[in-house]
């Protein structure tokens, strides 16, 4: 299921100094680039130029953390993040170093240090909406749900139109077994933004648990027609297939999600990675093919010693489904 983090990252546009050399022009222009290493080579020849006032060099060090992130390169954007935050110690431009530290840290795994930049985040600004969403989103994925809901019914509070906030509490609630909950929560994303794709990829998950597999198909399409090749939304596709108990299609789905962005080194793509790869085994066993089955098993438990556990609790909707 995807999750959502609210961060933007235009806000740095006002860190950016003025252009009085066509090179420093070009190095700017670069370390704003959407290409992760062209970012990274235009932000460093802007560091390493020292040419720059520390505020503005705190832009260049902030959206190199945000390349390298993207790369999934977690350490050395932590570490450009701290130099932003030694080089602007008033946590300006609304806490986004902070929260951009803690992103980085919960993409890690890391959950005690991302709660931490979240809830340090919250000290300096009680009402900051998207700050209580992030640090729910870590107690979720922490495990702690109770806490997360929590976190993101204060998000919603301040901010009644949040539909990130309602699709991340709608996965606390999913996780929590509370399926009406959680359906509720997907709805209200929904109608606030209708063409907010993981909404609806969340939504077929859940129908997918609880039997309502036409409905299911129909939100992941739907995501699919909102962004062709989601990832996401072909392996929950799969997922729902798996549980209809039609394999061939399962095992469709999942080749087509298990071949993407193979090299992402974070922990939760690794996790999904893993999941889907632990499923289109139970397909192909489901089938008669026992070596695929083993293979992918054993191939999946290697990326998530925890796979098959996590897989195992959601066989109890699984009992109930269609009725």
């Amino acid at each position: 299921m995807f999750r959502v983090f609210v961060i933007s990252v235009l806000a740095m546009t006002a860190l950016i100094p003025p252009v009085r050399a066509q090179d420093r022009k070009q190095n700017w222009k670069h370390c704003r680039d959407a290409n992760p290493d062209i970012q990274i080579a235009g932000c460093t020849a802007v560091i390493q130029s020292g040419n720059d006032k520390p505020r503005n060099l705190a832009g260049a060090y902030f959206n190199r953390g945000i390349a390298y992130t993207a790369k999934a390169e977690y350490d050395p954007a932590i570490a450009d993040y701290n130099q932003a935050l030694l080089l602007v110690p008033a946590f300006s431009t609304d806490l986004i170093f902070l929260i951009r530290r803690g992103i980085a840290y919960e993409f890690k795994g890391d959950y005690a240090k991302a709660i931490n930049d979240y809830s340090l985040a919250i000290v300096l600004q009680p009402l900051s909406a998207d700050a209580f969403n992030d640090r729910g989103i870590a107690y979720d994925d922490k495990g702690e749900y109770d806490r997360g809901i929590q976190d993101l019914n204060e998000a919603i509070r301040l901010r009644p139109d949040f539909a990130y906030a309602f699709t991340n509490r709608g996965v606390a609630y999913i996780k929590k077994g509370d399926y009406p909950r959680g359906l509720q929560d997907y709805d209200w994303s929904i109608r606030l933004m209708p063409n907010y794709y993981p909404s609806f990829e969340c939504r077929c998950f859940a129908r997918a648990l609880i039997g309502q597999f036409d409905q299911a198909l129909t939100d992941c399409n739907r995501a699919l027609s909102l962004k062709p090749n989601y990832t996401d939304a072909i392996g929950t596709r799969g997922f729902a297939y798996l549980r209809m108990g039609k394999y061939d299609l399962a095992i469709a789905d999942y080749d087509v999600a298990l071949g993407t962005d193979v090299n992402n080194k974070s922990p939760s793509w690794h996790k999904r990675f893993a999941t889907w790869m632990y499923e289109r085994g139970l397909a192909k066993e489901k089938k008669g093919d026992a070596a695929g089955a083993v293979s992918d098993i054993a191939a999946a438990k290697g990326l998530d010693a925890d796979v098959a556990d996590e897989n195992a609790k959601w066989d109890g909707p699984a009992a109930t489904a269609g009725k």
